[in-house]
Formats: structure tokens, C-alpha cells, sequence
């Protein structure tokens, strides 16, 4: 069974790497040897390459061998995963995260890595992933993925509970980045607003649903500029996407009603428009209870490229059914807070970015 041992409960920050503000990693140690992992909301579980794995490029590599604390059970795995099809082995090892220890901690060895991504392989700078999906929070079992307690489940439910983990995104590439365990830091949302107390009184804690296997929020409607989009109500929060997924008709609506061409699987608009934009606004929550409307303006949901810019949406009509994915184009603009115990969503408007 995987255990936590801190030395005392406060907040814990880990530094992140902006990746061309696409994704951002931080570092770990599994079994005392240290990998750059992607923090994934929309995963179950952290997977990290295997020694043997001859496929996986200039990815650092787990060696046993080399820990004493280090136990395989043999078990094949093979999911998938944004990045393509995942095939490894379950193991077992202590697992850091900066002070944070957790012992016994089920991984995968990655030992295939043919059917993921080029770019993966090629261009992201990261190893793995360390998955903090809801997947196991309340459904033991689910199909297609054998259950692993989650690290953060751990972190929240030993002795010295660390419940609730935040994310703080820069547009500034490279450093500024960080993800927090067992609090927030109020240095990175407006310091004038009194944001904590409606933290507490519950007017920016969003209910997430329930037994569903990812960070789920209803969707209570999407406008642009007060025009309503789609009817869809369902979203969802991707730390691993790098822009908004969205059902094609609703990116196509958005699209037309900004003046926007396609160019490929994107859509392109003129650079010189983009302040001129309406703001994207979503209504989260349950409409008859708590809800809120979180807001972008045309430099959030848009990606200057240099000489064109492209709109951050990317058509995606799920088979899991109609939904919005909310990856690090929506996610840059709020200080995101996912609590565990609570299973509510807490956001504060960050501060203000060079790309805002």
C-alpha cells in the first residue's frame, strides 16, 4: 500500500517548465533517479520509459536495478493516451514530488513506444506523465484501465493530508510556472480583489461531477460576445491540452462569426483584429445552484504565430460524447485549484501575462 511521509504540512511548490506554452513539466524522482514529467489532469496514470525500451528516443530511461526499493508485479498495460498508445508494465517504487515521498507507489514502464507521437518523441522535452485524473477517485475499476490509487489520492488521504494541488501557468517561456500542493499562492491572482474570501464562501468553488473519469464540470452555455454557441454541457479540465478542444459545429460557429479562414486543421484571422475580438464566455457549474462565468478576451483564445494568428480552438467531436476540453489556452488565464476531498474546481484570475 502507498504511503506519504512529510516532514510538515504546508504547501509544497514545484517549479514548471513553459514548453513553447504548450505544455509544462516539472521534475520527480522515481526510485531516486529524476525524470521530467508532464502533470496531467486527464490521465490516470504516471508512466515513465524503461530502461529496455529501445524505442524511446533521447527520453531518460528507469533502471531497477538501480533502487533498492523497486518491486514489478510483470503486469502488461497498454492505453491510450493523447500522445498515442501507452505500452509498458506496472511496477512499484518511491515516488518524490520536491519534499513530498510517496512510497509504493504503482507506475508504468513505458517498453513500447511505436504507436506515440513523433512530437512526443522528437520534440517535447519532458519523459512521461504523471496522471491526476479523477479516474480512480470513486470508480474502482473502469474498463480498459486497472486500478492504481492515484499519487494525489495518497497525498490526500495519509495522516499529513495534503487534499487540494494548484496550478499557476505563465506565458512567459521557460521558468515562472509552478504547481502547488496544500494551498495556493495569492502572489499569482490580483492581490486588490478579495479572492479568498469568496474562495471560502463557496462563490468561486465550482461542484465537479461525480463518478466520471476525468475533472468534470457542467457547462452551463458558451457565448461570444453574449451570442450563445452550441448547446453542449458538458467541460472538462486537460492540463496536457495545449489549446480548447471543442465539437466541430462549435469551432465553426466561432469561426465565421469572427472572421476566421480555415488554414489546415486550424482556423487563421488577421493579427491586427485580435483586440477588437468579443470575449469567449463560459458558465460553469450547476445553473440552479453555484455557477460562474469565466471569461477570455481575444488575446486568450488566440495564438499569435508571427505573421497570422491562429484561433486556440481545436475541432473535436468526442465519442464519449458532445464536450468542451479546457486545456492551457483556458487554463493560462485562471490560478486553477482541483480539491480532492471536496471534488470542486476553485479558480482566481491570474495575473496578467505578456501574451494577455
Amino acid at each position: 500500500m502507498a504511503c506519504v511521509v512529510v516532514a510538515q504540512k504546508s504547501r509544497v511548490d514545484i517549479p514548471l517548465t513553459n514548453f513553447a506554452n504548450a505544455q509544462y513539466y516539472g521534475v520527480i524522482q522515481v526510485g531516486g533517479q529524476s525524470f521530467k514529467v508532464l502533470f496531467d489532469t486527464g490521465s490516470p496514470y504516471l508512466w515513465i520509459p524503461a530502461l529496455r525500451c529501445a524505442n524511446c528516443g533521447d527520453k531518460s530511461r528507469f533502471s531497477g536495478t538501480t533502487s533498492p526499493t523497486y518491486s514489478t508485479n510483470g503486469t502488461a498495460i497498454s492505453f491510450q493516451h493523447r500522445f498515442g498508445k501507452v505500452a509498458g508494465v506496472f511496477s512499484t517504487d518511491t515516488v518524490m514530488i520536491g519534499s513530498l515521498v510517496v512510497a509504493n507507489q504503482t507506475f508504468v514502464e513505458l517498453t513500447d513506444a511505436s504507436q506515440l507521437s513523433a512530437a512526443f518523441l522528437a520534440e517535447f522535452e519532458f519523459d512521461g506523465v504523471l496522471g491526476l485524473s479523477a479516474l480512480h477517485s470513486y470508480k474502482p475499476l473502469t474498463a480498459g484501465f486497472p486500478y492504481v490509487k492515484p499519487i494525489y489520492a495518497d497525498l490526500a488521504t495519509q495522516d499529513n493530508k495534503y487534499p487540494d494541488f494548484s496550478f499557476y501557468f505563465s506565458a512567459n517561456p521557460g521558468a515562472g510556472s509552478v504547481l502547488s500542493w496544500n494551498g495556493f499562492d495569492s502572489g499569482h491572482f490580483d492581490a486588490n480583489v478579495d479572492y479568498f474570501t469568496y474562495f471560502v464562501a463557496t462563490a468561486q468553488r465550482l461542484p465537479l461531477a461525480w463518478d466520471t473519469p476525468s475533472w468534470q464540470l457542467p457547462l452551463v452555455n458558451v457565448t461570444l460576445g453574449g451570442a450563445a454557441v452550441g448547446a453542449t454541457n458538458v467541460s472538462v479540465l486537460d492540463t496536457s491540452h495545449p489549446l480548447i478542444a471543442a465539437p466541430a459545429a462549435d469551432v465553426a460557429q466561432i469561426a465565421a462569426q469572427i472572421g476566421a479562414k480555415a488554414l489546415g486543421n486550424y482556423y487563421a484571422l488577421d493579427c491586427a483584429s485580435v483586440s477588437s475580438l468579443p470575449p469567449l464566455t463560459f458558465t460553469l457549474g450547476d445553473v440552479a445552484q453555484v455557477h460562474q462565468t469565466l471569461t477570455l478576451n481575444g488575446a486568450d483564445y488566440t495564438t499569435n504565430n508571427g505573421d497570422v494568428c491562429l484561433l486556440s480552438l481545436r475541432a473535436y467531436d468526442s465519442p464519449n460524447g458532445a464536450r468542451w476540453t479546457l486545456g492551457m489556452a483556458f487554463l493560462r488565464r485562471f490560478y486553477a485549484i482541483f480539491d480532492f476531498y471536496e471534488r470542486h474546481f476553485a479558480y482566481f484570475v491570474a495575473d496578467p501575462h505578456p501574451a494577455f
